[in-house]
């Protein structure tokens, strides 16, 4: 490959990375996937059905 090439595809993987970051970005802090991000972030805090019910100790 020469020089020229190998430089335009790097500045094209940049360009395509930097509109990836963009969208992961904006998909994240989206009010769309709030209720699910809320959701996701209450898990650790909730108790186990199957343990709570055999009597199991918690922790």
């Amino acid at each position: 490959m020469n020089e020229q090439l190998l430089g335009t595809v790097f500045s094209a993987w940049t360009v395509v990375a930097c509109i990836l970051f963009a969208g992961i970005t904006w998909w994240a802090f989206s009010g769309v996937r709030k209720a699910d991000f809320d959701a996701a972030a209450r898990l650790p805090l909730e108790e186990d059905a199957d343990q709570t019910e055999e009597g199991m100790p918690h922790g």
